[in-house]
């Protein structure tokens, strides 16, 4: 019996290995495809409150030159104040790169960004790279967790002494 045991343990664990639900990683891929592109169109109106619905509740925003910001209020915070200054017009390119595992994801690619400031004045232009992490919630959808993105545009060069 002692000798049956372990090999009882090894069979059930195989059996329980089979009933595991199977993820379709191209369907996952899509979603999160899909989802980037709604997000992209969202921000695009100027939205803060529209936008944080895309964000998990603990969210980790990662701007460049600014502190991270974390949770849904604090997102929907910093996007507000961005959106009273500026017109933000943002053209993501097609992902470069999607990765599933399990209930997590990451995706990395390009974006163009435009800044019309409110108060009037000449539009910034940038345009850089991205990656985002994405958490699979409990009804099935992803949302975006974690966010961090750079510009490709070099930095102004150092006032001269």
């Amino acid at each position: 019996m002692k000798r049956l045991f372990p090999v009882l343990v090894a069979l059930v664990a195989v059996a329980a290995s089979g009933c595991a639900p199977k993820v379709d990683v191209e369907a996952d891929q899509a979603v999160i495809r899909t989802l980037g592109e709604q997000a992209v169109a969202t921000l695009n109106t100027n939205d803060a409150a529209a936008l944080a619905a895309f964000v998990t509740d603990d969210a980790v925003w990662m701007p460049p030159n600014e502190p991270a910001v974390s949770g849904k209020e604090a997102f929907e915070s910093l996007y507000r104040a961005w959106f009273d200054q500026f017109i933000c017009e943002v053209t993501s390119h097609p992902v470069e790169e999607i990765v599933v595992a399990g209930d997590w994801a990451f995706a990395r690619g390009r974006y163009t960004l435009m800044l019309t400031p409110k108060a009037g004045g000449e539009p910034m232009q940038d345009s850089g790279k991205f990656i985002d992490i994405y958490q699979r919630q409990p009804d099935g959808s992803w949302k975006y967790a974690r966010h961090i993105w750079n510009s490709d545009q070099p930095l102004p060069a150092a006032p001269t002494r």
